[in-house]
């Protein structure tokens, strides 16, 4: 796994917390950015930039990119990889 895509979550906190979002509501498969709002209590200028950073790195996709208002999103299987990368090193650097 590249380094710098590990860097790209560890230092944009609410990349990463817009990733763990929807992860962890990835059994409803596609999710509105208004829930991500929702559960993760970021305004949604900070949603819709993450989302945009995190489709461009291949860790999330847009299942309707031609609809304007109206964006579905769900992780990609590289998202889940490096998420779980990304959550082991949070985690180790929290035991130090």
């Amino acid at each position: 796994m590249k380094k710098s895509i590990l860097s790209f979550l560890l230092v944009g906190k609410n990349r990463h917390r817009v990733l763990q979002c929807l992860e962890e509501n990835k059994s409803e498969g596609e999710i509105m950015s208004y829930k991500i709002e929702k559960y993760t209590e970021l305004p949604k200028s900070h949603i819709s930039k993450a989302l945009k950073e995190l489709n461009e790195y291949g860790l999330v996709k847009c299942t309707n990119d031609e609809d304007r208002k109206f964006k579905f999103y769900m992780i990609t299987p590289k998202g889940q990889r490096v998420l779980k990368q990304v959550n082991k090193l949070v985690e180790d650097i929290k035991k130090e």
